[in-house]
């Protein structure tokens, strides 16, 4: 039996511009006309995501849980009632899934979810104090199954020759390595709570 909850997350290193609204959070293209997931403003985003727990990994550690991200406001309606994988693809919500070339888009799945792995993310959850001051919070790291080492963060643009590369403008989202410049506080996502859908979807 696995057990989720709808929740925004709120990138580290944007919260101080944008500690409240809509710019920062992760979102996605509600019509799936693209894939990518950015954190920049947009119009036909939505930011609601549905995190499903599928236990504990790595000896039994609690704080960290094997995951899945289902972007939920991309599910169509009419799912049949035998569907094929093709027609679940279809209809199902997408998940938030890492690639070899460290690109992070939203892909279709089958009902077994453990037999895609690049959907599947070792969630770490940290209660730290907010950037703002405002009392603590809960900030979360995203760990890649399929690539382990590499976590949720900003694509990263190139400075000039002596500094450190930067997340990318347009707020698009890859896998760092761990030992990217920045990646400590640009890997880290805080989760808001978001309330359920008005109409129920299915999430695999």
């Amino acid at each position: 039996m696995t057990t989720g909850s709808y929740c925004y997350f709120r990138n580290a290193y944007e919260y101080l511009q944008h500690p409240f609204g809509e710019p920062g959070r992760m979102g996605y293209l509600r019509d799936r006309s693209e894939l990518e997931i950015w954190t920049r403003k947009g119009q036909g985003m939505s930011r609601v995501w549905f995190m499903q727990d599928h236990g504990a990994v790595e000896g039994g550690h609690t704080f960290k849980r094997l995951v899945t991200l289902a972007a939920v406001d991309t599910a169509v309606p009419g799912m049949p009632a035998n569907p094929d994988k093709y027609a679940y693809w279809a209809h199902a919500p997408l998940l938030l899934g890492a690639f070899e070339t460290g690109e992070v888009r939203l892909t279709g799945t089958g009902p077994d979810l453990m037999d895609e792995v690049n959907v599947c993310w070792i969630a770490e959850s940290l209660t730290l104090p907010l950037p703002n001051g405002g009392g603590s919070g809960v900030a979360m790291r995203f760990e890649s199954w399929a690539y382990r080492g590499r976590r949720l963060g900003h694509e990263r643009i190139a400075q000039a020759p002596g500094l450190p590369p930067l997340p990318a403008p347009d707020g698009r989202l890859m896998i760092l390595p761990d030992d990217t410049p920045g990646a400590a506080r640009d890997c880290l996502w805080w989760m808001e709570s978001a309330a359920a859908p008005a109409v129920t979807h299915q999430v695999a």
